[in-house]
């Protein structure tokens, strides 16, 4: 049984327009809320759709979700508390509910968004004055539950709610769309949801089959792979010998090796026939190896230029090296000596004496050189003094020339000891005689100093230089510099030059009569190219016959040298170890590991098929029955749609004829379902398939859409709320039409409570008249004289 809960308090704080507002609605079967626009009939409107469906249908998220906001949209005052209580009555059972948006609850500028409705929190009290807390928080879900009420925020502006603005987007929606949306007024949403997972259950087992045919497939062709192959019989097995030991690990020469497939088998193999070609010709790679390598040599010309250069002086090399740098010294004294007058204090004699072995008087040496270079200091002293006496008399002279120049001056007093020579001409040379007489006496000084430096160098040097010139001549003691820098050159590539000569000895190939053995003295170039070319003709001489494709120069010898390397580490105690028999039952026992596994493998696949195959029939037996099951689905479902359908069109068409009256193309509209029942459109007569939508006014549209919302809230709406709220609908309705819907909502809607909107006085009586005519309870508030209570 239906309680019928109508609206009987409403309290609205700090929500947009609205400072504060308290309404009673107690008994009222019809309340009128009028006055001009912007004074908050649609706030109204809007609160109690928040309160009951959890949103505001016609405000939307942004359509960028990163936008921030610095306040949220329905708070007037961020500071307060955003309020909203509603209290519903049935006989004296009371259903009261809150939404809050707390004014110290920390959201982000994301969750400010318009259309971020999780922001409220939602209440269920026992009394309008009940506090609010924690505990009488509900879910949404809790909230539908009080009413009896299945998906209250989708249903609820479908029949419950006709909105101002938005009262003809139902209209406006594809016609597949309007069906969706009726469809969950026709409690197939339980059966829609089985239907689904059934259809994607059978999608799942589709993509299955498809996954086991291509398993199918993909084992038959491996299947025929090993039927292909040859076969061994299981009894002639192999015994496993390993060939190689120590570091050696190849793959194949493991005991359980994994032989996967014949591609497998076959590179193995070749393998090993390849190792059984180099253990049988291994003479003949020796011989390509030796070729390459004396090759190499032999065309080397600079190893070989530094060998025939340089060979016989290596040993001798660090004698020259000590003989080179003594007679680098002897030159630098020899350089120092010759120029005995000017270097004499700077000589080291001691070390001249130590390092050449001559027989000088140090002693004697030392005491003459230091009187020499104390009198050395004093004559420089006295030429010190002497060049300034001669400075200061020259300066004196020019000075005294210009003032007899210029003023005719006949002074003849000498101006630094005052002495009259007579005239200025015999003082002028006077003078210049005493500058003349200074300059001898300096000059005597430096030739004693001159004659004793030449008695020392007659006494003590001269003799030890002469035979020091005369032994640094002699052909013994001097090494050519040109020959020098041969030899060293060589010297650098001294341990090529070896593994050349260790080559050349252990192969017997006598090579000495090519080198230079003449000390002191090199070839030059042209010799040099000459003495190289012989010699490379001579090592190629010993070059070795080899087989047909086992040259250095085959791609076979490039093979064997990586064999050589890789498994026997170029050792022939380790490749004696290996032979051909060895080889061959390697190979012998990779064949028999093979078959044995590709029979295993085969076995293997066919139990797979076997198990594929089962597996994919038990699958198309279920995709079967589930498409039976879900087509029966389809056609229960359909059917109680058309049947719903069926119900709705005969209160429709009455409405919308009650409303709409007549229009240019006939005087009924009928709901028209597509054959298969996916879509439904508003058309003139049955045979029609254009909508409404694209021939009727907007005032017309809005009839309709009225019509169609009273029609299912007529058959849909017995549920335990009995309200039913229209917002302005004169603003596209006629005069004719207005006075039909009242009409039509008082005789065909008594019995529930009617709040309804109006900018227009006259309409506001209009609609009170004629329900209070009839013995019901209507009653009006004006939004403007409420708005200026709530000031």
């Amino acid at each position: 049984m239906n309680r019928n809960f109508s609206l009987k308090h409403i309290y609205i704080e700090n929500f947009k327009s609205i400072e504060r507002l308290e309404l009673d609605w107690t008994q009222n079967q019809l309340v009128v809320l009028d006055g001009p626009n912007g004074f908050g009939k649609t706030t109204i409107f809007d609160a109690i759709e928040l309160v009951l469906s959890g949103k505001i249908d016609r405000i939307k998220k942004p359509e960028d979700a990163r936008v921030s906001f610095n306040d949220v949209l329905f708070s007037n005052d961020s500071t307060r508390d955003l309020i909203i209580k509603i209290q519903f009555e049935y006989e004296s059972k009371t259903i009261t509910l809150a939404k809050v948006l707390p004014s110290l609850k920390r959201l982000t500028g994301i969750q400010k968004q318009p259309g971020r409705w999780e922001i409220f929190d939602t209440y269920h009290l026992e009394t309008m004055n009940s506090p609010i807390n924690e505990k009488n928080k509900i879910t949404q879900d809790q909230l539908n539950a009080l009413f009896n009420i299945d998906q209250f925020e989708r249903i609820y502006s479908l029949f419950y709610y006709i909105q101002q603005q938005e009262n003809t987007n139902f209209l406006k929606r594809p016609g597949k769309e309007r069906l969706t949306e009726i469809s969950r007024l026709f409690d197939t949403k339980e059966e829609e949801e089985e239907k689904d997972y059934l259809q994607n259950t059978c999608k799942f087992l589709e993509q299955e089959k498809r996954s086991l045919k291509k398993k199918i497939e993909e084992t038959g062709k491996r299947i025929e792979q090993y039927k292909d192959q040859e076969r061994l019989d299981a009894k002639e097995q192999v015994k496993y010998e390993r060939l190689f030991y120590d570091s050696i690990n190849k793959q194949w020469d493991r005991e359980d090796i994994r032989i996967l497939d014949k591609q497998l088998r076959d590179q193995i193999l070749e393998e090993l026939f390849v190792l059984e070609d180099f253990v049988i010709n291994f003479d003949e790679f020796e011989k390509a190896s030796f070729n390459k390598q004396l090759r190499q040599f032999a065309q080397g010309t600079e190893l070989l230029g530094h060998t025939i250069q340089g060979k016989v002086f290596f040993s001798r090399f660090p004698e020259m090296e000590k003989m080179r740098e003594r007679l680098r010294k002897v030159q630098s004294f020899i350089t120092q000596l010759q120029d005995f007058h000017k270097n004499f204090s700077r000589i080291d004699f001691k070390a001249l004496n130590e390092e050449l072995k001559l027989e000088l008087d140090i002693k004697a040496i030392n005491e003459k050189i230091e009187k020499l270079r104390s009198r050395n200091g004093d004559i420089s002293h006295l030429s010190k003094i002497v060049n300034e006496l001669n400075n200061t008399r020259s300066r004196l002279i020019t000075q005294m020339k210009s003032l007899h120049q210029h003023h005719h001056s006949n002074q003849s007093e000498c101006p630094l000891c005052g002495f009259d020579w007579g005239n200025f001409d015999s003082l002028m040379n006077e003078i210049q005689g005493k500058s003349e007489y200074f300059s001898s006496l300096h000059n005597e000084s430096a030739v004693i100093q001159n004659n004793e430096i030449e008695e020392l160098y007659e006494r003590h040097i001269k003799t030890p230089l002469s035979e020091l010139n005369l032994v640094f001549n002699l052909p013994e003691n001097q090494i050519s510099e040109a020959f020098y820098r041969v030899v060293e050159a060589a010297k650098h590539r001294e341990d090529d030059v070896a593994k050349f000569l260790i080559f050349c000895e252990q192969n017997n190939i006598g090579i000495n009569e090519y080198f230079n053995i003449e000390y002191n003295s090199y070839l030059d170039d042209e010799k040099l190219n000459i003495q190289i070319g012989k010699l490379s003709s001579f090592l190629l001489g010993y070059l070795k016959t080899t087989k047909e494709g086992y040259s250095e120069f085959d791609q076979k010898h490039q093979i064997f040298s990586r064999l050589y390397k890789e498994l026997f580490e170029e050792s022939t105690e380790r490749l004696a170890l290996i032979n051909q028999e060895k080889i061959n039952s390697k190979k012998l026992y990779i064949d028999w590991v093979f078959y044995n596994q590709m029979n295993s493998n085969l076995q293997n696949e066919l139990n797979k098929l076997t198990k594929y195959q089962e597996n994919h029939k038990k699958l198309s037996k279920k995709v079967e029955e589930l498409n039976q099951i879900i087509t029966q689905y389809g056609l229960v479902i359909k059917q109680h749609w058309k049947n719903i359908m069926t119900d709705i069109e005969i209160p429709f068409y009455v409405y919308r004829g009650k409303i709409m009256q007549n229009y240019q193309r006939g005087l009924g509209l009928f709901v028209k379902e597509t054959s298969d029942l996916d879509s439904i459109i508003f058309v003139s007569d049955i045979k029609s398939d254009h909508d409404a939508l694209n021939y009727l006014s907007s005032g017309q549209l809005s009839a309709l859409v009225i019509s169609f919302t009273l029609a299912l809230n007529k058959i849909y709406g017995h549920k335990d709320l009995g309200i039913l709220l229209i917002d302005d609908p004169v603003q596209s309705m006629d005069e004719i039409n207005m006075a039909s819907l009242t009409e039509l909502l008082r005789n065909d809607f008594s019995h529930k409570q009617i709040i309804i909107s109006t900018h227009e006085e006259d309409v506001s009586r209009y609609l009170q008249y004629k329900f209070s005519k009839y013995g019901f309870r209507p009653s009006s508030f004006n939004m403007r004289e409420q708005a200026k209570k709530g000031e």
